[in-house]
């Protein structure tokens, strides 16, 4: 440390607020008093304004606390650490804790910094068996190593400045990974409506959520061409019962090449013998999810693409399997567009969750062209996905090293590892990412 600097406990820079939450009642809502939680803690420096406010009432009936602006909301339970700082008078709910900073001593956007730069710490200091919660005196003892009043200004003002430049960046790059990402999407969609030959002879589809097909395509129901079917495998180990691999909900759900294979990370349960025989996976399966918690993501779906040794599926996820032959490759795309994800969208049922019944999948129609030429479509569309998936992957890599160099400036500053003076506002910060 500096010898400027001097270390500081967090309850010597100002005084910590605690919050509270009104009860249902419809006079303590809707008012115009700014109410945080943790949710409403994103990723940027300052919070203007909350998603939901209390009345006078509601204020008045709980023990939350009004603080003024340029005061640290920091949340201390699910999840510890979120942070930013108020540019208006609020009050939080019990997942927040607010410093209001003795400014004559500390600046806000130094001990901003400085604990966005503790997150870790923040969180091992958190305890609890029912959840984890950062406490108000654990809090209150954190040391922090404290620069001069004017250095922290100037350390301050150097981060708003660098760290916008490094920001900027990361937001260009975030667009142009959406834009190859929605360039891939549409690729697909093409791709599986009209082929790959831009003079095939058209015809309505006889789908009215899809439009014109190639005229030699078929269309068929999933009812007539498949079978679909559940395991009943729940995500236990029962005790007579043999041991087996499952590929469960999230196996399927977040995988984004849509390609099963033989793994060792797969969940082990138990199962029936006549469980194990009749549920096991086999190369040209398809898993798709039922549920979601939203519309936009229901209906996802992976192609087991290789026979998977002792391994079944869970409860979870339906197994679709054609008696039509299909192209193994081709039935990636079969369900991953945007015209089958809207009619699943627009069929499934339920408030809090989405389902997605065994009927309205059976109903599904989809349009099947000759088998060479899904072949063809599908190497198309493997190799072009391929393409934009190295793109992304060194987008990505260049957001991570921005995302590591803004982490080290931040560090740096706060620590004093970075000298920061009035002449410190220039320069470069390092890493340029290629836009």
């Amino acid at each position: 440390m500096r010898s400027d600097w001097k270390e500081v406990r967090i309850k010597n820079l100002g005084n910590i607020v605690t919050g509270s939450t009104p009860t249902p009642n419809e006079e303590n809502w809707d008012g115009d008093i700014n109410w945080c939680t943790p949710t409403d803690l994103n990723s940027s420096v300052y919070i203007y304004e909350t998603s939901r406010k209390i009345t006078e009432t509601g204020y008045n009936s709980c023990g939350t606390k009004l603080f003024p602006p340029k005061s640290i909301i920091l949340s201390t339970r699910a999840p510890i650490g979120k942070i930013a700082i108020a540019m208006d008078y609020m009050c939080t709910n019990q997942g927040c804790k607010t410093i209001v900073p003795n400014r004559s001593i500390v600046n806000s956007e130094f001990l901003y910094f400085y604990l966005l730069n503790r997150t870790e710490c923040l969180q091992s200091l958190g305890s609890g068996s029912t959840f984890t919660e950062l406490s108000t005196n654990n809090l209150n003892s954190l040391l922090i190593p404290l620069p001069p009043l004017a250095t922290q200004h100037a350390i301050a003002n150097y981060l708003d400045e660098k760290l916008a430049v490094i920001d900027r960046n990361i937001s260009l790059l975030e667009q142009k990974r959406e834009r190859y990402i929605a360039l891939r999407k549409s690729l697909i969609n093409k791709t599986v409506r009209y082929g790959l030959n831009p003079d095939a002879e058209l015809r309505n589809s006889g789908i009215e959520w899809f439009g014109e097909i190639p005229k030699h395509w078929e269309v068929k129901r999933l009812k007539e061409i498949s079978k679909v079917e559940s395991s009943g495998i729940d995500k236990k180990i029962v005790e007579g019962e043999e041991l087996t691999k499952i590929v469960n909900y999230v196996d399927v759900y977040n995988n984004q090449r849509h390609e099963l294979y033989n793994s060792d990370d797969y969940m082990v349960v138990s199962a029936s013998a006549e469980k194990i025989k009749s549920k096991k996976l086999k190369k040209g399966d398809i898993l798709i999810t039922p549920s979601s918690e939203t519309v936009e993501d229901i209906g996802i779906s992976s192609v087991v693409m290789e026979d998977l040794e002792g391994t079944l599926f869970s409860y979870h996820i339906l197994r679709i399997q054609f008696s039509q032959n299909i192209d193994i490759n081709f039935k990636k795309y079969v369900f991953n567009n945007t015209f089958v994800q809207n009619y699943f969208s627009s069929v499934s049922t339920g408030t809090t969750r989405k389902i997605l019944s065994l009927s309205k999948i059976y109903n599904l129609q989809i349009p099947i062209p000759p088998l060479s030429e899904q072949v063809a479509i599908a190497e198309y569309l493997d190799k072009q996905s391929e393409k934009i998936d190295r793109i992304v992957e060194n987008i990505n890599a260049q957001l991570g090293k921005l995302a590591q160099l803004k982490k080290s400036l931040i560090n740096e500053c706060v620590t004093g590892e970075r000298e920061v003076g009035v002449l410190a506002s220039s320069g470069s910060v390092g890493f340029q990412p290629t836009i």
